[in-house]
């Protein structure tokens, strides 16, 4: 049992009932997003996320707080359970579009080319390139998760204003993980094509870019503090004590994560996908988790100690992840594109 407060065990019910959708179509969505990049069609899931960013704002908002006209109330809001399920139909209608964009590309329109041997052999050697990455991203949503179920042991109005707020981390931050996935995408075509000449100029110039947006989302959340009551108006005030304990953080927080993002990216991109794991492994599952285990369940610690885990997490990432990007840069040269080549 994660609580025994009956209410908060409803509505964490009510809640993950909903979610668990989110995973089927995030997971297929991902993979439609990743053959569009590598298509070289990026604008595809370029035009999904402005479908699906508006749609799960308004559907969240409208759902949470429900409708009310000339004082009478025309719908009643969900509450927490909203924010999960307009967040399911606006990945469901980005899904759609996608999927629609599949459908007018010819090379899918012959399923029989599907089943080929060549097709069999790249699969193969895709699932060898793609499996470590796979297993840093799951590792990371499992961490996601854990920090989810610890927060749940925090009194409801903490536990609430969190639940609140990662929405909109998740939405602030959505350009900074953009341009991170699209900075990887130019390093892996530019070693696909050998033409690596000036490729660590580019990459600076994409971590400026990245430290810039992740800036100007700290700014936009520190706004965002002062408009919570307006866009939420109808919460207990101990729920907006929470928010405020916890507004440093989650606006600190885009600064060191954006950072972290580009930087984990790159390395993948340049062949370092383990070592990603190892330190992204370290920092969360080692570190943090454990960490924010012990506030919480050992020290029965206040919201803000127990969310300042993730900024921690991030900065004890950070030191790594750029002495790493450094070095494999600077040892970076035709050995080491020959050993990201299939064709070798």
């Amino acid at each position: 049992m994660i609580t025994q407060d009956s209410q908060l065990q409803a509505e964490i019910s009510d809640y993950l009932s909903i979610s668990k959708y989110l995973v089927l179509f995030t997971a297929i969505t991902q993979i439609l997003i990743a053959l569009f990049n590598s298509m070289g069609r990026s604008k595809v899931p370029f035009k999904g996320y402005l479908i699906e960013l508006p749609i799960n704002a308004a559907l969240s908002y409208v759902l949470i707080n429900g409708i009310s006209s000339n004082g009478m109330i025309a719908f009643q809001g969900l509450g927490v359970s909203g924010a999960a399920l307009g967040s399911v139909i606006a990945i469901a209608m980005r899904m759609v579009y996608l999927g629609w964009n599949v459908r007018q590309e010819p090379m899918f329109r012959d399923h029989g080319a599907l089943f080929t041997a060549p097709t069999k052999t790249n699969l193969s050697k895709h699932f060898i390139e793609v499996f470590p990455v796979a297993a840093n991203v799951t590792i990371l949503s499992i961490g996601a998760t854990a920090y989810q179920l610890l927060y749940s042991q925090l009194s409801l109005h903490s536990y609430v204003a969190i639940t609140i707020i990662f929405p909109w981390i998740r939405a602030g931050t959505q350009f900074i993980t953009a341009w991170a996935h699209s900075t990887a995408i130019t390093i892996s075509q530019a070693i696909g094509s050998r033409k690596t000449d000036g490729m660590a100029k580019n990459i600076d110039t994409s971590i400026d870019v990245a430290v810039w947006a992740s800036f100007a989302c700290a700014v936009c959340f520190a706004g965002l503090h002062f408009v919570l009551a307006d866009i939420y108006p109808e919460l207990d005030p101990a729920t907006y004590d929470a928010l405020s304990i916890i507004a440093p953080l989650y606006i600190f927080l885009p600064l060191v994560r954006g950072y972290n993002t580009v930087h984990g990216h790159v390395l993948r991109a340049l062949g370092k996908t383990t070592a990603v794991f190892k330190i992204n492994f370290t920092g969360q599952w080692l570190i943090s988790i454990p960490l924010c285990a012990f506030i919480i369940l050992g020290l029965d610690g206040s919201i803000f100690w127990a969310f300042a885990v993730q900024p921690i997490e991030e900065i004890v990432k950070a030191l790594p992840f750029r002495m790493l990007a450094r070095r494999s840069l600077a040892e970076f040269d035709r050995k080491q594109i020959d050993k990201l080549m299939f064709d070798k």
